[in-house]
């Protein structure tokens, strides 16, 4: 049985704020515009701690992709941009999300046999 949107909203803001809480950063949350997208995130603190925090949402959550949009800097902190989404297998077939994140899987393993190719 799979989970409705709202339903995974409401697990992942419970997940996201045990870990914030936890690994002592700060979140940002926002409805993402894609029909696959389940939330946005911002997530900004401690560098190391910051990256601690989508690994492990991933092991409370297994309905859910995570992709990395942006780090950067905010003021003397570590920035990190997440879109959380549906996972591939369950996203509409013709979705335009799916077309984009299948497209990309087969360039970067047609470029790592080119370069596995070259490293020889």
């Amino acid at each position: 049985m799979t989970a409705s949107k709202e339903d995974l909203v409401k697990q992942l803001v419970k997940v996201a704020n045990h870990l914030v809480q936890k690994h002592r950063v700060n979140m940002y949350s926002a409805d993402s515009k894609r029909e696959t997208d389940i939330m946005f995130l911002s997530i900004w603190g401690e560098r190391s701690a910051v990256l601690k925090v989508p690994f492990e949402m991933l092991e409370h959550l297994q309905d859910v992709d995570i992709e990395f949009v942006q780090t950067g800097r905010r003021g003397g902190d570590y920035l990190l941009l997440l879109v959380i989404t549906q996972k591939i297998i369950k996203q509409p077939l013709r979705s335009p999300e799916r077309r984009m994140k299948l497209q990309h899987r087969k360039y970067y393993s047609q470029e790592s046999k080119r370069d596995s190719i070259f490293n020889s």
